[in-house]
């Protein structure tokens, strides 16, 4: 169904409230307790229909089936842990601290005392007990790390203010060859100015008052996995395709800073044009001609292929066994993300479908080009009065964050005159 522009507004209204918690009948009065005309009436019954039968069946997991699969994930078939915390221990005091603090249940704060006495004494030192303790920011900051490709790569900046500026080195001193006597012309180390600008992030989430002590280990895989997946999704999604729109909190990323050098894309040094626009149309050749672009200091223990995972079995495994000399074994064993003698980062946010002048694969050493500068590690904050109507808990949890995508080298319209930097890409054909 094509929805007008007032119908788009009534499913979109309806869809932030279905995120927020709200039942399907109470969204729909709330709608229609505000419509005063019969446009509107028709505009708001249309837009209750795509959302009863395309958008709410995919949005509404209620928090308890939630929990069921985070306790799923956290635990293997024979009961031994395997969530995202060092130990089950861990993942139970942050759970009990959670819920103590800021769910302000008291027998989960007595039981955190009783099973952790350190973690609780040092909460007694904070001014703010509902602020995530140090040990817990850092495992959530290492989550960060676990799921995003980007800030994994990236040059990690630590800030002590709003706004940072640094040098970079761009180019050597000149050597001159002189006779006896004679001094040599002067020359001066070329560098260029980083700015990082932080910003905040945020994501706001509800749960249950009623959960209890014995979920404190669902709950702690629920948060950390829930805002640890969505921090680090963002990263990446910003990193690799951000366009400097509000979306993207004003920030380019590599594949758009790549693409964006010029109009003409054989005038940008980094980017090898594919032979053609489908995936199936790339060749070995093609993939060959991006490393050859790369210069040789991005050549380093840190130079990563980066694409989803959807190019990586389809493209550049494709080509692989095309290329002969595969035993049954390879075929048969688990395939490691290797391609061309460089090892293969897989993130979800680079393309999984071909279009066309796609930037869809890049190589180098992400920590020359990009940099991310860390103002404040995360924050985790409550209350019980922003839902008060629905006895929910919100949680807010923020992170002081800059990214800065620096260095993706230049286009000119000489070759002589273009010059990759330490990212490069393949880009499929305009058509």
């Amino acid at each position: 169904m094509e929805l007008s522009q007032k119908q788009r507004q009534f499913l979109d209204q309806m869809m932030a409230e279905a995120e927020a918690g709200k039942g399907f009948k109470d969204i729909i009065t709330d709608i229609v307790l505000g419509i005063e005309d019969l446009p509107q009436l028709k505009a708001a019954q249309d837009a209750i229909k795509q959302l009863e039968s395309e958008t709410l069946p995919g949005m509404q997991r209620t928090f308890a089936e939630k929990l069921a699969f985070a306790q799923r994930q956290a635990f293997a078939n024979d009961g031994r842990y395997r969530g995202v915390f060092a130990n089950e221990s861990q993942a139970r005091a942050f759970g009990l601290w959670a819920l103590g603090t800021i769910g302000k249940k008291q027998d989960c704060l007595d039981a955190l005392k009783k099973e952790f006495g350190d973690i609780h004494k040092a909460m007694d030192t904070v001014n703010d007990p509902s602020i995530v303790m140090p040990e817990f920011s850092t495992r959530m900051q290492s989550l960060f790390e676990d799921y995003g490709v980007f800030e994994r790569n990236a040059f990690a900046m630590p800030m002590s203010g709003d706004s940072l500026t640094f040098m970079r080195e761009t180019g050597e001193v000149t050597v001159y060859c002189i006779g006896e006597g004679a001094a040599p012309t002067q020359s001066d180390i070329d560098t260029a100015s980083i700015t990082l600008n932080a910003k905040k992030w945020a994501t706001l989430t509800y749960f249950s008052s009623e959960l209890g002590e014995d979920a404190a280990v669902a709950v702690a895989e629920l948060l950390a996995r829930s805002i640890a997946r969505a921090m680090a999704r963002k990263m990446d999604d910003i990193g690799f395709n951000g366009d400097g729109t509000g979306a993207y909190f004003g920030i380019s990323g590599i594949r758009s800073r790549l693409k964006g050098l010029s109009g003409t894309i054989a005038n940008i040094a980094g980017l090898q044009v594919g032979s053609g626009n489908a995936y199936d149309e790339l060749t070995l050749a093609d993939h060959e001609a991006v490393a050859g672009r790369l210069p040789q200091y991005a050549d380093n223990d840190m130079t990563k292929w980066y694409c989803s995972r959807t190019y990586f079995f389809t493209v550049m495994v494709k080509l692989m066994l095309a290329a002969g000399g595969v035993t049954a074994a390879e075929i048969e064993g688990k395939r490691r993300p290797v391609f061309m003698g460089y090892p293969v980062d897989l993130t979800q946010v680079m393309p999984s479908a071909a279009a066309n002048s796609q930037v869809c694969a890049v190589l180098g050493d992400v920590s020359q080009s990009a940099t991310v500068g860390n103002r404040r590690q995360l924050n985790i904050k409550q209350s019980d009065q922003y839902k008060f109507g629905e006895d929910q808990i919100t949680t807010l949890a923020t992170r002081r964050v800059a990214v800065n995508v620096h260095d993706v080298g230049n286009a000119a319209a000489t070759a002589s005159g273009r010059v990759a930097g330490p990212v490069v890409g393949l880009i499929t054909a305009a058509s």
